[in-house]
């Protein structure tokens, strides 16, 4: 895998096997995974920041429980779906993995190529997809409908694992995740379009502010640091974004700007070969003393001692 020095690691799905290779709740196959981060291995999977070029689609057994996908986070409740696209960066909330009892959570991943291997209906695929997009990426499934996905993904895990001697071993694994695909998009499409047809999306003034603050942060997150910048880009005050931001989401510009800086250092003292040093240069702090600081204050943990946690 070609990879920048300078940028955030992101991790295929063999290389992410490979990483957990001693955790028999993940198979692999030619670019598709079902992994479980369950409360018995302290949902490992999910613990720290990382970037998968694939996509996603996670289910939530309990209620309870953070996740974080790029600038999103996702409070999920009991039969949650989240839907990810390649190249999130997604980890579990740490806080929440000390409550062990809430962090069950089946992951299911494909790389972009894949689907170009099965009999999937690409016109099918694209239209929830782009709603996906549309910040549309977490839904409640109902007591039914996580029994269901769940029996498609241990049809995947079964056939995968115990029909290596099959003469149609590629054919029946691909069918039956070729059956699964279609089953998440016609619960995921039947309860986007009820949404919609009992909730219409708009975006009110202040909601537009908020998407584009976010797409510029997305863009600029790795220069830029302060409120004014942000607010500069979208020709309004930085008191305006503030309170815009606020309202919107909960949270303040400045604690979305930290979040995300976080996430990626995060990643890149986890998984680069970068030294501290050349992360804070990475994320434009002056120096390692600063980016030091800066990370501390708001994770509680020096780069060092977050850098060799396991």
């Amino acid at each position: 895998m070609q990879q920048d020095k300078k940028d955030i690691r992101s991790f295929t799905l063999e290389e992410l096997v490979s990483r957990h290779s001693g955790e028999s709740d993940i198979v692999y196959y030619d670019g598709c995974l079902v992994g479980r981060s369950s409360p018995d291995d302290g949902a490992e999977l999910l613990r720290y920041p990382i970037r998968i070029d694939a996509h996603i689609i996670c289910l939530c057994r309990n209620s309870g429980g953070e996740m974080i996908s790029n600038l999103a986070r996702y409070d999920i409740k009991r039969n949650g779906l989240v839907a990810l696209a390649p190249e999130s960066v997604i980890c579990v909330d740490e806080r929440e993995l000390n409550r062990r009892e809430q962090t069950d959570i089946t992951l299911f991943a494909f790389e972009p190529d894949f689907l170009h291997k099965l009999n999937i209906d690409m016109k099918q695929v694209i239209p929830l997809m782009s709603r996906w997009r549309e910040r549309q990426a977490y839904i409640e499934l109902s007591d039914r409908e996580m029994i269901l996905l769940e029996r498609e993904f241990e049809a995947i895990r079964e056939a995968v694992t115990s029909l290596r001697d099959s003469r149609f071993y590629h054919e029946i694994v691909r069918r039956t995740i070729e059956s699964t695909l279609y089953t998440i998009m016609d619960v995921a499409l039947r309860r986007i379009e009820t949404r919609e047809q009992f909730s219409p999306v708009t975006r009110s003034r202040n909601e537009e502010y908020f998407r584009r603050f976010t797409q510029c942060l997305y863009e600029n997150y790795k220069s830029e640091r302060s409120v004014g910048f942000y607010a500069s880009q979208l020709h309004i005050t930085p008191k305006y974004l503030t309170t815009v931001v606020k309202n919107v989401s909960g949270r303040s510009a400045m604690e979305w700007i930290d979040e995300y800086v976080i996430l990626e250092a995060k990643n890149l003292l986890k998984y680069s070969s970068m030294s501290i040093q050349e992360v804070a240069y990475a994320l434009n702090f002056p120096n390692q003393s600063f980016f030091g600081k800066y990370f501390k204050h708001r994770t509680s943990m020096s780069p060092s001692a977050y850098k060799m946690r396991r």
